[in-house]
């Protein structure tokens, strides 16, 4: 029963952190494309709950031989199945996430339909094996010994990656404009992200009541590591890097939040805060059709939280097993974002 509730939980307040995504990249775009951003991203989160509840969910945690009882059980008689679907639930807003993460990469500068085959593709080739190797308890990274707790590589490499991939191959569509715009909306926004990822870091916890308290306060430390670190990497802080230390620090904890104490937690994140600070200004430079910085928060961060993990286990077999999920994820995401694009690219 309490662990029914926190999934409940945890399902309740990341709603609206997922919501409030696209609304804050709308503002990183000028004011003529922000309507045009929200309404791509919002398509797109749509087509994607489409496509988790058709075919992912049920390819990555089912098997292709249960598919068609997902479809069963998915137009069956109210209250039944109620576990299954509801952890369905709450897998379905990590993938959100990811999704959400890397369109602000592409929605001022692509159509519809081309992202929402874009997003199928991306979810099959992408999405469905990282998922499976890594969070399926059959998956071969899973048996092996790889650690991702709430997402460092499943949710936000792929996503960082995926941007990385996209950007350039898309930099002839750029509005090319980074807008500067109120400080309101992001503030509020971050809030959204802020609280909601307590119910991302706590839901993976299941029925593991012992890791509660060192969770959330490990949630709490990762952001004031990142912030640490930030105002060390630029000598001081403006509200806007600030509110992106606040996100660095939550994308960071993620590999790892489960498994490390909450003061190492607070180490490895100031450890991202000050490395990705120092070097963002370099990759705005080499990387500026990527007007979210998806690649840096979201690869970098998941990166330098799973290579915190392997640094505080110190052990040589894991170290191994963890950096080849490392590099098999980045592989995975580079090659499926490659082919997803040469298909879907006509359409955008």
């Amino acid at each position: 029963m309490a662990n029914t509730f926190l999934q409940l939980l945890c399902f309740a307040v990341m709603i609206p952190m997922i919501a409030s995504v696209p609304l804050l990249y709308s503002q990183s775009m000028t004011q003529e494309r922000a309507p045009h951003t929200l309404r791509v991203q919002m398509t797109a989160l749509a087509a994607a709950v489409a496509t988790w509840l058709v075919i992912a969910y049920p390819l990555i945690y089912l098997g292709p031989d249960r598919v068609l009882a997902w479809w069963l059980a998915l137009a069956g008689q109210a209250g039944q199945h109620s576990g299954m679907l509801l952890n369905a639930g709450v897998q379905m807003e990590f993938y959100l996430y990811t999704v959400v993460m890397f369109c602000g990469t592409l929605t001022d500068r692509v159509r519809c339909r081309g992202l929402l085959l874009f997003i199928l593709l991306w979810t099959l080739l992408v999405y469905c094996p990282v998922a499976y190797l890594l969070w399926n308890g059959h998956g071969w990274w899973a048996a092996q010994g790889a650690l991702d707790f709430s997402g460092g590589l499943v949710v936000h490499l792929t996503a960082g990656v995926t941007s990385l991939i996209m950007a350039p191959r898309l930099a002839g569509r750029v509005n090319g404009l980074r807008a500067e715009r109120g400080l309101a909306v992001p503030t509020i926004c971050t809030f959204l992200i802020l609280l909601g990822w307590f119910g991302f870091n706590l839901a993976p916890a299941g029925g593991q009541t012992a890791l509660y308290g060192s969770i959330v306060l490990g949630t709490c430390l990762a952001v004031l590591g990142s912030i640490a670190g930030a105002a060390l990497a630029w000598h001081g802080l403006h509200v806007g890097q600030t509110l992106d230390a606040i996100v660095l620090g939550l994308v960071t904890s993620t590999a790892g939040i489960g498994y490390v104490p909450p003061a190492v937690m607070f180490l490895i994140t100031l450890a991202a805060g000050f490395l990705l600070n120092r070097w963002l200004t370099g990759w705005r430079t080499k990387l500026a059709e990527d007007p979210v910085d998806s690649f840096v928060m979201n690869g970098g961060g998941g990166m330098i939280g799973a290579l915190g993990l392997i640094i505080w286990r110190g052990e040589g077999v894991f170290a191994l097993v963890e950096l080849g999920a490392l590099v098999s994820v980045f592989a995975i995401t580079a090659v499926g974002s490659w082919l997803a694009l040469q298909v879907s690219r006509k359409l955008m």
